[in-house]
């Protein structure tokens, strides 16, 4: 019985990442440049996608909308990005403002999640010791 739950729950996982991966696509093919390794779970300016830049290693938060002329390179919560947001940076509010850098230490343990596949800010995985 366990074996069938953890199943589904890579089979979901494995089409919710397919359904990310087409929204990519599409806006990529409307113009929008889009780096490696983003997380987009947010929305991109629908008259002009081409304007948008989003930078490698972003993660775009559910609810967050992107407006034209806005290079963004951190991450965002609920938002609308109205302005740059400096590389390593996260920023929120309506319209967005960088709150803090992320650490290196942060950046690091995200890229690691996006490599696994895994979502952004799940907790890591108790260290054994022997």
């Amino acid at each position: 019985m366990r074996f069938l739950f953890a199943l589904a729950i890579r089979i979901r996982h494995f089409f919710k990442r397919l359904q990310h991966d087409l929204r990519v696509w599409a806006y990529r093919r409307a113009g929008a440049q889009i780096g490696c390794n983003v997380r987009l779970h947010g929305s991109l300016d629908g008259t002009n996608p081409q304007l948008v830049r989003i930078g490698d290693n972003t993660v775009i938060g559910t609810g967050a909308h992107l407006i034209a002329h806005c290079p963004v390179r951190g991450a965002l919560g609920v938002t609308v990005v109205t302005c740059d947001i400096p590389a390593g940076s996260i920023a929120a509010g309506n319209p967005a403002r960088v709150l803090r850098p992320r650490d290196p230490e942060e950046l690091a343990r995200t890229a690691a999640q996006v490599a696994r596949g895994e979502p952004i800010g799940a907790a890591e995985p108790p260290q054994t010791s022997g």
